[in-house]
């Protein structure tokens, strides 16, 4: 199939840039002539190819790839593969005989070494490319040999070099000489010349020599892996075989074209960069690229693995006599399937199919692509199949059945009222559905593309009418957009068509789109001058994915950018030049701490406290035409803007405030903000300090300044006397410790009389701080009683407190 060709983005614009100022703007190629995609391919002989149908492409690094072809009898379809696609494939292979039949086999060549298969051939270690040492090697294997005049069988004994001598020329030369045995005993020589051919006639040498040739040919591609898929059957059907395999990543780029024509609204156009490195042919295929990371992994299951296993003896077992069970009393469950086709043999997808038992729906479905069907189980007994297709005659078969699987096929005819049918944008599907409407077209690119042929641009076209290039770039005919979950598919409406190795652009999304032009400045740039930017509204209701975008203004390139993927609704950024015709500054300003509420419940004052900062911005504009600023402030974390003015949107990282400089002149912009920082005391241990602090606020009650003066004092008692209790507390320790001492002093005495005269007075002393304990006691059990009286006043005192005043 011929597709169009398309240039590279940059080589496009760059061409139409050039044709333009040379007036010269290459045609658009004539729209390719609409074909359905075809059936099915044709009926694949032993090892041919199945086609691929349907691909969709992640942006994980994997791909779902579906292949679909007739097959006829027992056959053999192949795919060929890479060893890193082939562990995907055996993970995640699916094949499936649509017609009936089934699949008997599914085999790959191996991964050993060349030596290592040669080994396993019943031929010498390294076979010569030479006939006569071929021959050698085989001595024993038994030929024929065909010459001119005669044939002759037998088993090679031999192959040895004469040396001959021409008649009157004194020349010499050799010649490879054959010797046979024959069946007879009679022994043959032969001249090994050109007109001599040597047949082997035992089947094992001849398929030996098949397979060395094979593994030597297959040396040649050491990363080619051929799935190769036996099927047995009757009659020509569908074989399906779908499967996961590594591929490059698809890329996306865009195009956002603002045309010259005034009223008219600027468009999105954009394309996907797709590589078919699967080592088939992708003809008309179906198309979808899914904009998402489903999880993926590899798993070497390819090569072959060994593993130590037990040795276990074999135990006797007893001789148990064969049964015959009886079957049940009913019948079980029946199931219904089969096929429905037109009158031509074809089958009929979206057929509706349903089994009605006592008039009533008891079952119904829906034919695939393929034109199979098969209901969900009913209940044994009389039932009526009913098939329906828009355009096609209703037809109504009566059965009885008796449980298991009952096989209906189904012919349906043409109605009085053919009727087309469009499939739309749909959810990925395990098969491929045929689509029948006429828009399909055998290009990827109808009409409408930027370009045309790689090789150059036509000798002096006439010059386009204003808006012709646009034109013809905003009739580019896309993919249809779907939601999948936390994915999203591109699906094209065309099938494609991308040879092996070889890669195309195919476009994704062609939509009008809402702008508006900004100059965008960020302090983290560190410099003045701000960015020229286009902020995109998604309206187009797709999701956008991540890319480069390439801005078209004037019928000429005005910059490039990059995106993030951006979902339906989402306002975007896209800088695309330095904007030199304006500068920004920044200057902190004021900077601080501040009081700002004062709360008091439960017994807790709760001071916020406020830590504020602002920021100056400065736009000069000294162009002719006047600017609309976005300075994007950093937001960080705790902090939160004051003084009223909000910016017109914010992100995790920055808010964006928009402000209008007239040509010639300057604006500045302050940006306050305030970070929160609460202060948590007790009631309790209010000071007179933060009591005037709280009188200054707004609105204070006339009865709350002796409350907050009435605990102060009391806080100040409970303290007072605390101290006195700690003062008590410490002269009874200091008693304790000196006593101690004084009792040791005692043990160490002798009974001399002057020890004793010392006895006496340590004693004196004792009896003395034995009086002074027992005062100090007595002050500590009434203080510690004046404190407890104390502190319930002033817990009362405090629970009648509560208070919440903003400070000024």
């Amino acid at each position: 199939m011929a597709m169009t060709r398309i240039l590279s983005p940059s080589l496009a614009i760059l061409v139409l840039a050039t044709a333009t100022m040379q007036g010269q703007v290459p045609p658009a190629p004539a729209p390719s002539p609409a074909r359905p995609v075809p059936a099915a391919a044709a009926s694949p002989s032993p090892g041919a190819r199945l086609p691929v149908r349907r691909v969709v492409l992640y942006k994980s690094g994997v791909g779902y790839f579906e292949h679909l072809g007739r097959v006829s009898g027992a056959s053999t379809v192949s795919i060929d593969l890479t060893s890193g696609q082939l562990d995907d494939v055996l993970k995640s292979l699916t094949t499936v005989d649509l017609g009936g039949g089934h699949v008997t086999g599914i085999t790959y060549n191996s991964e050993a070494s060349i030596d290592d298969q040669l080994l396993k051939l019943h031929l010498p270690p390294n076979p010569s490319g030479s006939r006569s040492q071929l021959l050698q090697d085989l001595r024993g294997s038994r030929v024929e040999v065909r010459t001119a005049g005669s044939v002759f069988a037998g088993r090679i004994l031999g192959v040895s070099t004469q040396l001959h001598r021409r008649d009157k020329v004194d020349i010499s030369f050799t010649v490879d000489e054959l010797t046979i045995i024959g069946d007879s005993g009679d022994v043959r020589t032969f001249e090994l010349g050109s007109t001599v051919a040597v047949t082997f006639l035992e089947g094992e040498v001849k398929r030996d020599l098949g397979q060395y040739l094979d593994v030597i040919g297959s040396s040649r591609a050491r990363d080619a892996r051929r799935l190769q898929v036996a099927a047995a059957g009757a009659g020509t059907r569908d074989l399906f075989v779908s499967y996961v395999s590594a591929v490059p990543v698809w890329k996306t780029t865009y195009r956002l074209v603002i045309p010259t024509e005034a009223g008219r609204k600027p468009f999105l156009q954009g394309w996907a960069i797709v590589d078919n490195t699967l080592g088939e042919d992708w003809t008309d295929v179906q198309l979808s690229l899914v904009a998402g990371a489903p999880q993926s992994f590899i798993q070497p299951l390819s090569k072959p693995i060994y593993t130590q296993r037990p040795t276990v003896a074999i135990q006797g077992g007893t001789v148990v006599a064969p049964e015959i069970h009886g079957g049940a009393m009913t019948a079980g469950p029946s199931q219904i399937r089969g096929r429905v086709v037109d009158p031509a043999g074809q089958p009929l997808p979206g057929v509706d199919v349903k089994a009605l038992v006592s008039g009533r729906e008891a079952a119904s479905t829906t034919t695939d692509a393929n034109g199979t069907y098969q209901l969900p189980p009913i209940a044994a007994g009389s039932a009526v199949v009913e098939a329906a297709l828009n355009g096609f005659k209703t037809v109504r078969r009566a059965l009885v059945l008796r449980g298991g699987v009952t096989s209906l096929d189904v012919t349906l005819e043409v109605g009085s009222l053919a009727e087309s049918v469009t499939v739309s944008a749909e959810p990925a599907s395990p098969f491929v559905r045929r689509e029948q409407s006429a828009e399909l077209s055998a290009a990827i690119i109808s009409r409408g593309t930027v370009g045309g042929v790689v090789g150059g641009v036509p000798d002096a076209p006439p010059p386009p009418p204003p808006g012709a290039v646009e034109d013809a770039m905003a009739s580019v005919d896309a993919a249809a957009g779907s939601d999948l979950g936390e994915l999203f598919e591109y699906k094209l409406k065309q099938p494609v068509t991308i040879r092996r190795n070889q890669s195309a652009m195919v476009p994704v999304v062609q939509a009008d789109v809402a702008i508006e032009r900004v100059s965008l400045w960020n302090a983290g740039r560190g410099v003045a001058q701000p960015l020229r930017a286009i902020w995109l509204t998604n309206d187009t209701g797709l999701t956008l994915d991540g890319g480069a975008v390439t801005l078209v203004e004037g019928g000429a390139f005005a910059g490039e950018g990059l995106v993030d993927a951006i979902r339906p609704g989402e306002k975007r950024f896209v800088s695309y030049a330095v904007d030199l015709g304006a500068r920004v500054t920044a200057v902190p300003q004021e900077s601080g701490r501040r009081v700002s509420r004062v709360r008091i419940a439960s017994s807790v004052m709760t001071q916020s406290i406020e830590e504020r900062a602002s920021m100056l911005y400065t736009v000069r504009n000294d162009d002719t035409t006047p600017r609309d600023v976005v300075i994007e402030h950093p937001a960080r974390a705790g902090w939160a803007l004051t003084g009223g003015i909000k910016p017109a949107e914010s992100s995790p990282t920055a808010h964006r405030f928009r402000i209008t400089v007239a040509p010639k002149s300057t604006a500045t912009l302050t940006v306050a903000e305030m970070h929160p920082i609460d202060s948590r005391v007790s009631v309790s241990n209010i000071s007179d300090d933060q009591i005037a602090l709280i009188l200054r606020g707004r609105n204070v009650a006339a009865g709350l300044e002796p409350q907050l003066r009435a605990v102060a004092a009391k806080s100040r008692e409970v303290a007072e006397v605390q101290r006195g209790i700690y003062n008590r507390q410490g002269e009874v320790r200091r008693i304790n410790e000196d006593q101690g001492r004084v009792r040791e002093n005692l043990k160490a005495l002798k009974g001399s009389d002057a020890e004793k005269a010392l006895a006496e007075r340590y004693s004196r002393q004792l009896s003395t701080q034995e009086d002074r304990l027992e005062v100090l006691r007595r002050e500590i059990e009434a203080a510690e009683a004046d404190r407890a009286a104390k502190q319930q006043e002033l817990s009362r005192l405090v629970a009648a407190l509560s208070l919440d005043i903003e400070l000024p």
